[in-house]
């Protein structure tokens, strides 16, 4: 299960965070690569940094990685972080955006 990151709402730019630790749990280390995937609304869009760096995945520091996305549409978001390389990792996280009178 996604663990929840929060609300917003539609037109918010949302930061959304990764952190990658090493195998014993608890220091943050880098990965290789990190995949990006964000869902909302029954689409899907794939992100990625091959090496870890630039593009569109920010780098904040050591084991700490974030994409910025505008919120488009209401309801639940999901995203999935993959990092490969010497720190292995699988994550997700939900948020919600919520409802607009001045929504379509």
């Amino acid at each position: 299960m996604a663990a929840s990151q929060g609300r917003y709402d539609v037109g918010d730019l949302v930061r959304m965070r990764a952190t990658v630790v090493s195998t014993d749990g608890v220091t943050p280390a880098d990965a290789s690569t990190v995949t990006w995937l964000v869902m909302s609304a029954g689409s899907i869009g794939t992100y990625q940094s091959v090496a870890a760096v630039g593009g569109s995945i920010g780098h904040a520091g050591v084991g700490a990685y974030f994409k910025d996305v505008t919120v488009d549409v209401y309801g639940d978001w999901v995203y999935r972080v993959i990092a490969t390389g010497g720190a292995q990792t699988a994550e997700e996280w939900q948020f919600t955006v919520d409802h607009s009178k001045f929504s379509l």
